[in-house]
């Protein structure tokens, strides 16, 4: 081995030893900025009843979903349980497709479910409260991030939540 074959093969080295190096620090980084994502913030801010018959009711729930982040936040899977009336309703649901919530920014999203009530509609009716025809609710579900290696958030929330009657029902 000569001394230029030897220099030549140490220069070799010492690159693959940087790219190996970069090639961890990008995957560690990627990894830190999936984890320093925060969990968004989900309420219920509508209930439409849309069409209630002898075989169920089908109600349009509208969720908005607060980003805090400083990246888009890319929603590839939602789902939800919503108890109205202090469980006199119970709604279950599904994101229908992904979503992205910009930087910083609230979208609502609207998901139509069916369910089938033991009460009728009338009698949760019959919980309204106030002028803004309020209803209690209890929301508890789980979203998750379209990221590699991410897990599901879980969020709840309680509140009131104005409830409408679609036109022509």
């Amino acid at each position: 081995m000569t001394v230029g074959t030897t220099l030549s093969w140490i220069g070799r080295a010492r690159a693959v030893g940087a790219a190996l190096c970069l090639w961890g620090l990008l995957l560690a980084g990627c990894a830190v900025a999936a984890r320093n994502l925060s969990p968004p913030g989900v309420t219920v801010v509508g209930v439409s009843l849309l069409e209630s018959t002898s075989g169920g009711q089908r109600f349009s729930v509208g969720l908005l979903i607060d980003n805090r982040n400083t990246e888009p936040l890319p929603i590839k899977a939602l789902q939800f349980t919503l108890r109205l009336a202090n469980g006199e309703a119970r709604l279950e649901g599904t994101l229908p497709s992904p979503v992205v919530v910009a930087a910083l920014d609230r979208q609502t999203v609207r998901i139509e479910v069916t369910t089938d009530l033991s009460s009728s509609p009338s009698r949760l009716l019959s919980f309204v409260q106030g002028p803004a025809n309020a209803l209690p609710y209890d929301l508890a579900g789980s979203l998750t991030v379209d990221r590699r290696f991410a897990k599901p958030w879980f969020f709840a929330h309680q509140g009131e939540v104005p409830l409408s009657i679609a036109a022509g029902r």
